[in-house]
């Protein structure tokens, strides 16, 4: 049961951080927030990540050839071009308003790769960060934009729906982090003790009171922030009209206008100096974008080409040129090998993480074994560390602890294994009796 709730928990997280979306072509293309609106436009959304889901099972279907695996990714990548137009045509025919091209489209594109991402991943992997981002920048689009429409009551209602959208997409991510961290803890036993990380218990309290906060804190700062935000925008529009109008005095009291005349009410609409400045404004700040992410742009625009063109092949590693991080059997200074030796076993004896435990205690015994004449090269196999171990430790530990040291981290550094708590212990005395003597 687990292993289907929380990826369809993660999915629903996908598709909560589109909401900013839905309330921007409610709230600036129709003007008002109509209930079933969103039903459909979750529709679209929803055929949309269909549509990616499909092409991202297609791309990684295991029976196509050399050939075509390229094709089919590529395909898979740009393959929201389809639903896109079929979107476009829809919304023709209808006569649907045409701000839905600029407001709900991109958010079915999202959706999109919500699916394609989705394909072959665990609930951990479905909802990650970047979904925030997808939320907090639509989030503050559209309340920049709702607070330019001068409607209290349709910007109220908007970032209220935008708040309570983000309090709950919080409140459960932080329900996946914390099955997250319940997994991991599964995974990480050593002797039937459940090992955690350090630090996870408190940072899932700190979460959790978080999460609280800034509940609570929306709710009830929203308001005034929104409206000081507003008059803070207002002011600084009134400064840069100030200096670009040398005629006289401009007056911007949320757009409106004494009794005209026909002629100047067309000339006011017509010649409307605030919506020329925004539109400046945001060009310039697209183009800025584009110059200040122009790599991040052009590794995109890669990544969706980068199936037709032939990857150079990576070269692998000697198969047993193993943990040699610290303890390498580069020629050091004997200063340099005892700093080496003290940070290893500091990390050593902090370590919580049975497996990794055991790595850094196989690492130590090779630093202290490269203080001998029997030093570790780049081509010794662990049966040659046991014997040269036999050789330079034979008169402090037996032969058969050092064999069954290192059959014990073969079994964890290759064949994934978690060691128990006794192999833990033993491979204490035998540090303690190598750094205490050596």
């Amino acid at each position: 049961m687990q292993n289907r709730i929380l990826p369809a928990l993660a999915v629903f997280c996908q598709f909560l951080s589109l909401f900013p979306f839905m309330v921007l072509t409610e709230g600036i293309g129709f003007g008002e927030y109509i209930p079933w609106h969103y039903a459909v436009f979750y529709a679209a959304a929803v055929v949309f990540w269909i549509c990616g889901r499909l092409l991202g099972v297609f791309s990684q279907n295991q029976g196509l050839s050399r050939r075509a695996k390229p094709w089919a990714v590529f395909l898979a990548r740009i393959g929201f071009l389809a639903p896109t137009a079929g979107f476009i045509v829809v919304c023709a025919l209808l006569g649907l308003h045409s701000g839905l091209y600029l407001y709900l489209l991109p958010g079915c594109i999202a959706g999109y790769f919500g699916g394609y991402a989705s394909t072959g991943r665990e609930y951990s992997d479905i909802f990650t960060r970047g979904w925030f981002a997808v939320y907090f920048v639509a989030a503050i689009i559209a309340a920049a934009l709702l607070s330019f429409t001068h409607d209290k009551a349709l910007s109220s209602a908007g970032m209220t729906q935008l708040c309570v959208g983000f309090g709950g997409l919080i409140i459960l991510a932080a329900v996946l982090t914390n099955q997250t961290n319940i997994d991991m803890q599964t995974r990480q036993r050593a002797g039937g003790r459940a090992v955690l990380p350090k630090g996870t218990r408190s940072y899932n309290a700190w979460l959790i009171a978080t999460v609280g906060i800034v509940v609570v804190g929306l709710f009830l700062l929203t308001g005034p922030a929104a409206r000081l935000i507003s008059e803070g925008v207002k002011a600084l529009l009134r400064w840069l009209l100030s200096l670009l109008n040398t005629e006289g005095d401009m007056n911007l009291d949320d757009g409106e206008m004494s009794e005209n005349t026909a002629e100047e009410m067309e000339y006011v609409i017509n010649e409307n100096p605030l919506a020329d400045l925004l539109m400046f404004l945001m060009w310039a700040l697209i183009v800025f974008f584009i110059i200040k992410f122009r790599q991040q742009i052009w590794g995109i625009i890669k990544e969706f080409f980068a199936p037709l063109f032939k990857v150079p092949p990576r070269k692998e590693q000697a198969p047993f040129v193993d943990e040699l991080s610290s303890s390498g059997y580069e020629q050091t200074s004997s200063r340099e090998q005892r700093r080496t030796e003290r940070e290893l076993y500091r990390r050593y004896r902090r370590e919580t993480d049975p497996v990794a435990k055991f790595r850094q205690g196989y690492e130590l015994f090779l630093a202290s074994l490269k203080k001998t004449p029997f030093h570790q090269l780049a081509t010794d196999t662990t049966t040659i560390h046991s014997d040269k171990g036999g050789k330079a430790f034979g008169s402090r530990i037996s032969a058969e602890e050092l064999d069954g040291m290192v059959q014990v981290y073969n079994r964890v550094r290759y064949g994934g294994e978690v060691p128990q708590q006794q192999e833990l212990e033993a491979l204490d005395r035998i540090i303690e009796t190598i750094i205490g003597k050596n």
